[in-house]
C-alpha cells in the first residue's frame, strides 16, 4: 500500500545529463585539498519558513535552490545568519509560480541540471537568476571538500518508504533500505562528524520539507545520486576568470553552450 506522507517528491531520478557535462573537477586550477572535518552551514536554523509550496507541489528542486542561496548568503555574510524572512527571498507563491512556469504548469518535477540551466535566465520571485552551476562528485573526498569550499551543496537523493517513516517519526535519516518511492532535492548543510568513517555513528544536516534534518553517512551512501555547487553571477564573473580555484570563465562558456542542447 502506498504510504509516503511527509512532503512531496519532485526530483526526476537519475543523474542529469546536463549536469554531467559540467563537472566541477574539470574546472579546478588545482585539486581541492582533502577536507574531512565537520562544518555547519545551517547558521543554527532548525525550522525554516515553511515548505515554500513543497507540501502541495513537487517543487523540491526549486525550493532547494532558494535554500542553498540563503545558506550561502549567510556564509558569505551578505545578510544576517539565519534570516529566512528577508523580502529578498521568494514566498511560497513565487516559488510555485517559477516551478510551474518551468514545466508549463504540469507539476511533473524537475531534472536538477535542466532546472539549474533554466535558473540562469529566469528569476524566482525577487531572487535573481543564478550565475552558474557545476556537478560535484557524491563520493569522498571531493564531496566534503566542495562543501568546505562553497558551503551548502544542492543534492539529489532517492527516498525510501523507510526514510519517509523516519521523517514522520521525527527520527534522523539512517535507513539504507532501497524501496524507493521517488527522487528528492535535499541540500546538504553539514557533514557528519565522522567524515565517512565506517561503522561509527555521526550525523550531518540537510534541508528537507522546512526542516534542518539529521542524516548519517550510511544513509547518504545508499541514497546519493547527484550534487551541485551553485554560483552567484558575481562569482561567475570574477575578474581573473577564477573563483575559489574554479575556472569560472571557462565554466560559464561551457554552460552557455548547453542552451543549444535543450
Amino acid at each position: 500500500m502506498k504510504r509516503h506522507r511527509a512532503g512531496k517528491l519532485g526530483r526526476k531520478m537519475g543523474v542529469s545529463e546536463i549536469g554531467s557535462q559540467v563537472k566541477l573537477s574539470d574546472y579546478l586550477v588545482d585539486p581541492f585539498p582533502v577536507f574531512q572535518q565537520a562544518e555547519d552551514f545551517t547558521s543554527g536554523v532548525d525550522e525554516w519558513d515553511g515548505m515554500l509550496g513543497n507540501d502541495v507541489y513537487g517543487c523540491c528542486g526549486p525550493v532547494g535552490t532558494v535554500r542553498v542561496c540563503q545558506a550561502n548568503a549567510w556564509t558569505a555574510k551578505e545578510e544576517p545568519a539565519g534570516n529566512v524572512n528577508n523580502a529578498m527571498w521568494p514566498t511560497a507563491a513565487e516559488v510555485v509560480a517559477a516551478y510551474l512556469a518551468y514545466d508549463d504548469g504540469q507539476d511533473n518535477g524537475v531534472d536538477l541540471g535542466q532546472w539549474l540551466l533554466w535558473c540562469m535566465t529566469n528569476p524566482i520571485g525577487p531572487l535573481p537568476p543564478i550565475g552558474g552551476f557545476a556537478q560535484v562528485s557524491v563520493v569522498e573526498p571531493e564531496y566534503s571538500s566542495a562543501l568546505h569550499v562553497f558551503g551548502a551543496l544542492y543534492d539529489g537523493v532517492l527516498i525510501s518508504q523507510e526514510a519517509m517513516d523516519e521523517f514522520e517519526a521525527g527520527e534522523p535519516w539512517t535507513s539504507t533500505a532501497t524501496d524507493w518511492v521517488g527522487g528528492h532535492c535535499s541540500p546538504c548543510l553539514k557533514l557528519p562528524k565522522t567524515s565517512g568513517a565506517p561503522n561509527v555513528p555521526g550525523y550531518g544536516r540537510r534541508y528537507t520539507w522546512s526542516k534542518s534534518w539529521l542524516f548519517t553517512w550510511d544513509w547518504w551512501r545508499a541514497t546519493r545520486e547527484e550534487s551541485y555547487v551553485i554560483f552567484t553571477p558575481a562569482q561567475m564573473n570574477a575578474p581573473s576568470g577564477v573563483f575559489n580555484n574554479v575556472k569560472v570563465a571557462q565554466l560559464k562558456a561551457d554552460i552557455e553552450k548547453l542552451h543549444g542542447t535543450l
